[in-house]
């Protein structure tokens, strides 16, 4: 018993360093979705929102909702872009009227993540045609 709840102590701690990290090590912007979308299983309202990744490879991304709306947690895969990226920017996957969100890239850099597609987004992609949409940030460092 005294085990596990050490280990779940360590656990979490884990998960709370990956996430929150040092702020320094934080990269974040604001962009407004017009649209409900999903986040791995969390589904969230259109709003506005704040993107928090970690600059120093962490794969946890932090989805805030600046209307004291739901917020999510995701975690993500590295990806490799052959182009520099123009713009900051969220690239989400649309199947008929359902938005998932895909990938989040930034400015000036060649890599970006990859969200892990949810069961939703996979079952639909079995069986739906995808397109993409992408959505610019609104500031290149969101206001804490």
């Amino acid at each position: 018993m005294k085990k596990s709840i050490f280990a779940i102590a360590i656990l979490v701690g884990l998960f709370v360093a990956a996430v929150a990290g040092p702020a320094q090590a934080q990269q974040s912007f604001r962009v407004q979705v017009p649209f409900a979308f999903v986040a791995n299983a969390v589904t969230l309202p259109a709003g506005e929102y704040d993107i928090q990744r970690q600059a120093n490879g962490g794969v946890a991304l932090l989805i805030l909702s600046k209307n004291s709306g739901p917020s999510a947690i995701v975690m993500t895969n590295a990806m490799q872009s052959k182009d520099w990226q123009p713009e900051t920017c969220l690239v989400f996957h649309r199947y008929g009227n359902r938005y998932f969100l895909a990938q989040v890239w930034t400015a000036g850099d060649r890599r970006g993540r990859e969200i892990y597609k949810s069961p939703a987004e996979k079952e639909l992609a079995k069986n739906e045609t995808r397109s993409e949409v992408t959505l610019l940030a609104l500031l290149s460092s969101a206001k804490q």
